[in-house]
């Protein structure tokens, strides 16, 4: 009996096909099941980035307000309080020719110009107007004002890509830096370094105070979480080394992100 070998050949790839049918759908589905799937864990954790910055957000403008009340309540009636005592202690001062009355005025005078200073780093407003820049050098003035320590603020390049509410968002990060080596490095040197050109912006913070160790930057109850969480709503990078000792240094990083 003579054998169709190609009519053969055919029925056995028919078979084979209608075999392998099957188990080709079956992986056709599970393959699109798992991309469906990857897309929903996708989406949920866009969502979720989504919730945490807005959350992180209305955080951070609450506390702008926070300041920016305190700041209107500095200049409605404490400082206005204290202009009329210097005014005050000046006609006493000119009448009695008294030498302590003078002192006390000269010193009442630096008191209101430190509080005019002080209500500046509050309003958000004044920080818009003069600028990130400007706003350091204000806060290293106030500073450098108390002889406690030797601040150095360094400067290259102009910042023209970081504006409005991320600017303030950046001086809160710079601000908040400085104040966790005041209440916490015992440090003597200070150093703040903004180097800017058209793609980054990097600043620094170093001091040489006693320096933290890594292991407990968590609990340690510097103000750190407060500099993530901003760093997240700015997208920028974030970095902290410091060793017991050895003073700490904080490095941020930001990209200009409109495409030239």
């Amino acid at each position: 009996m003579q054998v169709d070998l190609q009519g053969l050949i055919f029925g056995l790839l028919t078979v084979a096909f209608l075999s392998l049918l099957p188990l080709g759908v079956a992986i056709f589905f599970v393959v699109l099941n798992r991309k469906n799937h990857n897309h929903f864990l996708s989406e949920k954790e866009f969502m979720e980035q989504q919730i945490e910055n807005s959350l992180l957000k209305s955080r951070v403008e609450i506390q702008e307000n926070t300041l920016k009340t305190i700041s209107q309540e500095i200049h409605d009636n404490i400082g206005q309080l204290l202009a009329l005592v210097k005014l005050n202690l000046h006609s006493a001062a000119a009448k009695h020719s008294d030498e302590t009355l003078n002192e006390t005025y000269m010193l009442l005078g630096q008191v209101i110009s430190d509080l005019r200073n002080l209500n500046k780093t509050f309003n958000p407003d004044y920080i818009l107007r003069d600028g990130l820049l400007d706003a350091i050098g204000r806060e290293v003035s106030i500073l450098n004002r108390t002889k406690m320590f030797n601040i150095k603020f360094v400067r290259e390049g102009a910042l023209d890509f970081i504006k409005g509410e991320r600017e303030v968002i950046l001086f809160r990060m710079i601000q908040e830096s400085l104040h966790n080596v005041v209440k916490h490095a015992e440090a003597q040197n200070i150093e703040i370094k903004a180097q800017i050109n058209h793609k980054t912006a990097t600043f620094s913070v170093s001091d040489d105070g006693k320096g933290f160790n890594h292991r407990y930057i968590k609990s340690a109850g510097m103000g750190l979480a407060n500099l993530e969480e901003r760093a997240k709503l700015l997208n920028a990078h974030l970095e902290i080394f410091s060793y017991p000792g050895a003073g700490t240094n904080i490095i941020i990083n930001l990209e200009n992100d409109v495409k030239n």
